[in-house]
């Protein structure tokens, strides 16, 4: 499939605000999703997913608006506000965000600002089953990786290498079980940053390795 710019990917994104309408793709977890033309947006979640495939932008990936502007370059504004209206037109979003326990468990089905919450998620098929692999982060930044085989019902840990939880840059390679991020031990400066790829094949025994590495430098 022919790659989309990101540039014109994500201006033809922001041009879609006006044709937006919603539907519901969970009665359980009630979540409203936004359909534009190009790209949908989970209100509960407050993740952003694409309808093309543009460079950086995986269309089964849900990333946050933030994440979205470090792909672009350049901040949303009309995709913001065009989001903030839409969601906030819905009578079924009383509170957005579900949060999460530090082993991947669904705590509530409401925010807690004391518990992880999810900024990734990315559906994938393997030996005929279908598993969700999701991001949960908590207040100072730091990341879990985790699977779910069950729409959030039954979520487990993923055991990354090193004892660090800064994950940043997930993305899943379009087409595959394969997700890879950046891994580093602290804020700052000076240190090393891995990328590694993971590789979700057989989903109870995923793989490593290191892709790429450098010192980060301000």
């Amino acid at each position: 499939m022919r790659r989309t710019p990101i540039s014109g990917f994500i201006f033809k994104s922001a041009l879609a605000g006006i044709l937006l309408c919603s539907s519901t793709i969970s009665a359980e977890a009630k979540d409203k999703v936004i359909e534009g033309t190009t790209y949908s947006y989970n209100c509960r979640e407050g993740l952003w997913k694409s309808k093309i495939i543009g460079r950086g932008v995986n269309d089964k990936d849900w990333i946050t608006i933030e994440r979205l502007e470090e792909l672009s370059g350049a901040r949303q504004v009309n995709v913001r506000n065009d989001i903030e209206k839409s969601c906030q037109s819905s009578s079924l979003i009383s509170k957005a965000k579900r949060a999460f326990g530090a082993d991947c468990e669904l705590a509530s089905d409401s925010f807690d600002p004391r518990n992880w919450q999810i900024d990734y998620a990315s559906r994938f098929n393997a030996y005929g089953n279908k598993y969700l692999i999701f991001a949960i982060r908590y207040g100072d930044g730091s990341r879990k990786l985790c699977l779910s085989k069950n729409n959030f019902r039954d979520n487990s840990p993923i055991e990354t290498p090193g004892r660090s939880l800064f994950l940043h840059n997930i993305e899943r390679q379009a087409g595959s079980s394969v997700i890879e991020y950046e891994y580093h031990s602290g804020n700052g400066w000076g240190y090393e940053v891995k990328k590694y790829r993971l590789d979700f094949s057989d989903p109870e025994r995923p793989s490593f390795s290191v892709v790429d590495s450098w010192i980060h430098q301000l």
